[in-house]
């Protein structure tokens, strides 16, 4: 019988097929009616900001990598993906070299000088964004009417988020009854208000206007087993229940709490920056506990700072709580002794 030699190489053996760049391609394609709703409800604004992001994330990446002397990693998508999220994070007014600014912020110093995808301890585009927001709070806080080209006639509006904050502002500041008052207004007419909601057609950022969009988003990505749904269901429901807390406290009526989950970049944080697979917890539990983190946070962040929004600000918070979490809610390790020492003090 003749004797075959085998050449033996390092595990593993076998590749299931997945990888960096298909995982961000279903990531891509699922941001898809997200910005389809941003183009349809803000037209060339849209357009124009999230190539502007996108553009400049891929260049800043390609840049910085060749001064770092590493390997082209743009073929990844992981900038695109991120260049996309920060776009869709941001008014769609926003200046655009704001918008590059905010790229920069992004891919360079949180991803890069890390040491590149996989080694970043924040969420880049969450980072960028909340930068851009502290540094620039007038332009990121103009909101224009939706279906109304910007580059011709511009119209400033009100947010839903805004009115919400509005009521949270009260209540910081002890005026109960304003609070109540200030919610009548926003009750008249809540039914239409959810609708448009969950449509899209309200002033606010590029990606978090239509509900309907995001979770369209969200099913793709249950389906290509590309997300961890322990963090969504938690954040969500987490932050539900404290506003729901909130307006049993000060009356403010039943629609409150889903109107204050509808509203803001609470469910796209919550789909695609919370589940980041680098900055979020890598066991089931604690994800529940990162998203339950998330939730209080940012109703904590909308009713007592002085940011309309607390999303990007609990999503940094709690990545930097993601080491810890995984220290103390990993599997026990069954048969572990415990070596004492036999040292004298």
């Amino acid at each position: 019988m003749e004797n075959k030699m085998r050449k033996v190489t390092y595990s593993p053996f076998a590749h299931g097929g997945n990888s960096v760049n298909k995982a961000m391609l279903d990531v891509i394609i699922a941001l898809v009616p997200v910005i389809l709703a941003s183009i349809i409800f803000f037209r060339m604004s849209s357009i124009l900001v999230l190539l502007t992001t996108t553009a400049s994330a891929v260049t800043f990446e390609y840049i910085s990598r060749l001064i770092l002397k590493r390997y082209n990693s743009c073929q990844d998508l992981s900038a695109v993906v991120t260049g996309l999220i920060l776009g869709l994070t941001l008014p769609p007014n926003t200046p655009l070299l704001l918008a590059i600014l905010g790229s920069l912020i992004s891919i360079v110093i949180v991803k890069q000088l890390f040491g590149g995808i996989g080694n970043n301890i924040f969420n880049p585009a969450a980072t960028g964004r909340a930068f851009l927001l502290i540094a620039f709070s007038v332009p990121l806080t103009k909101w224009v009417n939706p279906i109304t080209p910007t580059y011709i006639d511009a119209t400033t509006s009100a947010t839903p988020l805004s009115l919400v904050k509005t009521v949270m502002l009260n209540i910081k500041g002890g005026d109960f009854e304003a609070a109540r008052t200030a919610y009548n207004l926003i009750s008249a007419d809540a039914w239409n208000l959810i609708k448009l909601l969950f449509t899209g057609e309200v002033a606010g950022s590029l990606g978090e206007t239509s509900a309907l969009a995001i979770i369209i988003g969200l099913i793709y990505l249950i389906v290509k087993k590309r997300i961890h749904t322990e963090i969504v269901a938690s954040y969500v429901i987490s932050a539900f229940v404290v506003a729901a807390i909130l307006s049993f406290t000060y009356d403010l009526g039943p629609l409150f709490p889903l109107i204050s989950i509808l509203a803001g970049g609470l469910l796209f944080g919550a789909v695609f920056m919370a589940t980041d697979w680098v900055t979020s917890p890598m066991t089931k539990k604690g994800r529940i506990i990162f998203g339950i983190g998330l939730g209080i946070l940012t109703i904590i962040i909308r009713t007592f700072s002085n940011f309309p929004e607390g999303v990007v600000f609990s999503i940094i918070i709690m990545n930097m709580a993601t080491p810890l979490i995984d220290r103390h809610s990993g599997n026990k390790i069954f048969g572990k002794v415990k070596v004492k020492s036999n040292e004298k003090k």
